[in-house]
């Protein structure tokens, strides 16, 4: 029997805390890595063999206030989001607010030799690839519909429910995902892995970014 792709999904930090990567492979967490650079998380993905790497991070930014179309059309379906603000905002921030997307700017930027960018293509994903994705959407598209009525997919639950999530994808080996940076790096593993099958919607259009997040469960 053949094994399904590895893959990776990456938590995005800012300066302090950096990057979480987890590695899956037939829904088993393979490999983890925690680290500050960019460079150093792309390496590590050609090291374990992945073919796609799912980032919790925007992948381009706004050409105007008010945030990109992806995340207008999310909020069109009540899934709140960051809005990602022009590069301009995001380099002259008195605080560096947006210190974390600019991290993951600069694993894109890290990614892209190796895991071209995805375009929104789905009948001809290539054979290694990048993504954004969300792990508060895909929670979204996840649950039933039953449990987003209820509230389980808030923000306040969401390392309860993230993490019965995985359990009920079948990921093994969650006993390593000690932490909401872990669970929410193996969230994005997951949608990876949906994404290797196609399974997969997309919010935006390619200028301004696509985020990714699993076909919504019958």
């Amino acid at each position: 029997m053949s094994s399904s792709p590895i893959v990776v999904g990456v938590d995005v930090g800012g300066e302090k805390k950096g990057f979480h990567a987890v590695a899956l492979q037939d829904k088993e967490v393979i490999r983890r890595k925690q680290h500050k650079e960019s460079e150093e998380i792309a390496t590590w993905c050609l090291e374990v063999g992945a073919r796609y790497v799912g980032i919790d991070a925007p992948c381009g930014w706004s050409v105007e206030c008010g945030g990109r179309r992806a995340e207008k059309r999310l909020r069109a379906e009540d899934i709140k989001s960051f809005y990602a603000p022009t590069e301009h905002e995001a380099s002259t921030h008195r605080t560096d607010f947006y210190g974390w997307m600019k991290n993951g700017a600069a694993l894109f930027k890290a990614l892209e030799p190796s895991y071209p960018l995805y375009k929104g293509d789905v009948s001809a994903i290539p054979e290694q690839a990048s993504f954004e994705t969300f792990p508060h959407a895909a929670a979204w598209k996840l649950a039933t519909p039953e449990e987003v009525k209820q509230g389980k997919v808030a923000a306040k639950n969401k390392r309860a429910f993230r993490s019965e999530l995985l359990q009920r994808h079948g990921i093994a080996n969650r006993h390593l995902l000690t932490s909401i940076d872990w669970i929410d790096a193996a969230l994005c593993a997951l949608t990876a892995d949906f994404f290797s099958r196609g399974e997969i919607e997309s919010f935006g259009e390619p200028e301004t970014g696509l985020i990714v997040v699993p076909e919504k469960q019958k």
